[in-house]
């Protein structure tokens, strides 16, 4: 009997927060990697933050988002492992 499968966990200490990720999502999507000009645009960075606290978020969602991504492959992979052996016990 199989265990059941263990929920995945937070591989980043900080996760940012949805509405946080959608606002520098936005601005990254304008700008790409600008981060004088993000801060420069009062419309769309309403919170005012500085060119270096934009940066240090992006980097920091940047870096949740592929660590997530490689727990996600990593767990497929493993799910993957698990039915080639319930094929073996099979035959």
């Amino acid at each position: 009997m199989r265990s059941p499968p263990t929920p995945a966990l937070h591989v980043c200490s900080r996760p940012p927060l949805c509405p946080q990720a959608e606002y520098l999502d936005r601005l990254s999507k304008r700008y790409g990697r600008e981060f004088q000009a993000m801060a420069k645009d009062k419309q769309l960075n309403f919170n005012q933050y500085t060119a270096t606290r934009l940066q240090k978020r992006l980097d920091r969602l940047a870096r949740y988002r592929s660590e997530q991504a490689a727990a996600a492959a990593s767990g497929a992979g493993h799910a993957e492992e698990e039915d080639e052996s319930d094929s073996e016990d099979e035959a």
